[in-house]
Formats: structure tokens, sequence, C-alpha cells
């Protein structure tokens, strides 16, 4: 799935883990908003990604986030609402035009990524450290605030995505090739093509800046 305009290119997909009975992950991606999510549900067949993606989808027709408090107030409202559904991870993004340029901000919970390549190959990343989850009424999110150049590039992975295409290193190779020399919708499908076993559901949003 692919999305264009705005000067950001969107895209994510999603692939089923051979040792889950169903894809607990889910993604969305939003045009106008230039903005991607990602979730990954805990445990088994509780459909607590889908959900909470449907979730934010709701939440963001009525404020779109821009600054960290903006995304720290849609995690708490999202934390609560999977109380006593399931438990997820999240990581998203949003690409901003002010006026002093473009600006990325985003949100992290659990062991999900967010990563920013600059076109050079620079990498940052964030990646909290506890074991946090949307669902359990006491989220503590990580929040990310970037300033992208054109033809950088912001990815939103779930774990499973993540370890599947064996950490930051192997991954910034493959999307920087990827992503600024073929179609957008195929970055993500790629990526996930290239392990031949995927013990995790893995899932990956990828936003690219052409102006």
């Amino acid at each position: 799935m692919a999305f264009f305009g705005r000067g950001v290119r969107l895209a994510g997909a999603s692939r089923k883990g051979t040792d889950s009975i169903a894809n607990e992950d889910a993604f969305r991606l939003f045009h106008e908003a230039s903005c991607g999510v990602v979730f990954d549900g805990a445990g088994r067949a509780s459909q607590a990604a889908k959900r909470g993606a449907s979730q934010f989808e709701r939440l963001l027709r009525n404020r779109l986030p821009v600054s960290l408090p903006d995304w720290a107030h849609l995690a708490k409202l999202l934390d609560s609402f999977l109380v006593g559904i399931g438990r997820s991870t999240f990581a998203g993004f949003r690409f901003v035009r002010g006026e002093s340029g473009w600006i990325v901000s985003g949100l992290v919970i659990g062991d999900a990524k967010l990563l920013h390549v600059s076109r050079e190959g620079e990498v940052r990343f964030v990646s909290p450290s506890g074991k946090d989850f949307l669902g359990t009424g006491s989220v503590d999110p990580i929040g990310a605030f970037l300033r992208p150049q054109r033809h950088d590039v912001v990815v939103a992975a779930t774990d499973g995505a993540w370890a599947a295409l064996g950490g930051a290193h192997k991954m910034v190779r493959e999307i920087l090739s990827l992503a600024l020399r073929g179609p957008i919708a195929e970055v993500p499908v790629r990526l996930l093509e290239k392990p031949r076993f995927l013990l995790d559901d893995a899932t990956l949003v990828v936003g690219v800046l052409d102006e």
C-alpha cells in the first residue's frame, strides 16, 4: 500500500510470522496528514493491534499530532482505550511542513522502532529499552522530533521486522537503495520478502521526503 502527494511518499506492508496463528500486527497510512503508524499486538488472537489502529484513525480525525505533547496525548487515549482489550506496542511519525522547513514528530512505545535515515546513510533511531505496552493504563511514551532533508527516509517498524532484517545497519542499506531508486510501494514489501523465515509478525511503514 502506498500514498503520494504534498512532498511525502508513504508505503507500508505486513507479513505474518511462521509461528503465528494470525497476524497480530497492524499499520495505517494517512495521506492527507503525511502520517504512518504500526501496532504490534501482544499475545495471540487479541486483535489489540487492529483495534488500536482503528481507534488511532478515529482520534486523528479530531486532532492531528504536531508536537510531542500532541503525540503523548494520543498515546494516553490509546492506552485507555485498549485497557481490558489487549496490549500493543506502537511506533508512528508525521511529516509537517512549517515556516522554517519540514519536521517529523513521532512516538515509540515498547520494543517498536522509529528510524530517521539521511540520504547519506546516517541513522538516528528511537528504541525504548523497556517492555512498555498500550493497554496497561500506565504507558510511558518516548517522543521523537526530527528535521529531515530532501530524500531522507523515516521508518516505523515492529520488533518482528527489526529482528528479521538484522537491525539498523542491514536495514538502512536496503532502505536507501530501494527508497531512492524505485517505487515507494515496493520498499516495505521487498524488505519483508527478504527473510526466508519470520518467527514473529513483521510490519513496516516508510516515509520519504521528496521536497
